[in-house]
């Protein structure tokens, strides 16, 4: 369990990994639904778009939510990017990439401070090109899931926290999230 002054040394931390908004909430308070995953990976049929973090390559929703309940809390996290245009997809991709550092960033100072972590985040983009399907992953033991492939309804979640979705049409939020 973490008691009171380890969530307040958790949020410095991520203040300094530059995340805009976080909050460090009890993981039961993480909102699953398996219709999250299963909207996904039907999305993802129609881009050509092959990760060992998104479905259908991660393990099942039941095994995914699982894993989560061997921590305590969740590291509820927020990260904005300026854009000319919300609806440009490459930018999204770019601020998905830096929101992955970020995560991996504050990742490493966590377990610098003994904590255990399961990072979940836009998408893995470790590699240029991932290897899915055609060969195994290169970096299995850093591989970062992307948050909805756990089934988590991160917009639920984010909003019954008081974390904000939304700035303007310039204006990309990002959000991701450490089981701690």
């Amino acid at each position: 369990m973490i008691d009171a002054n380890k969530i307040e040394e958790i949020e410095g931390i991520a203040v300094e990994a530059g995340f805009c908004e976080m909050k460090v909430v009890p993981s039961d308070r993480v909102v699953f639904l398996e219709s999250v995953r299963l909207l996904l990976e039907d999305e993802l049929k129609s881009y050509d778009i092959h990760s060992y973090s998104l479905p259908p390559y991660v393990p099942s929703y039941e095994e995914c939510k699982e894993r989560t309940k061997a921590y305590s809390h969740a590291l509820l996290l927020s990260a904005i990017f300026p854009t000319a245009d919300i609806a440009d997809f490459s930018a999204w991709m770019e601020a998905g990439v830096e929101l992955n550092g970020m995560i991996e960033t504050l990742c490493d100072t966590l377990l610098e401070h003994e904590l255990k972590v399961l990072p979940l985040g836009m998408r893995c983009r470790r590699c240029e090109v991932c290897a899915c399907p055609d060969a195994p992953c290169r970096h299995p033991e850093t591989m970062l899931f992307a948050t909805e492939s756990f089934g988590i309804h991160i917009m639920n979640t984010m909003e019954a926290e008081g974390i904000t979705g939304y700035y303007d049409n310039q204006t990309i939020v990002c959000f991701g999230m450490v089981f701690v």
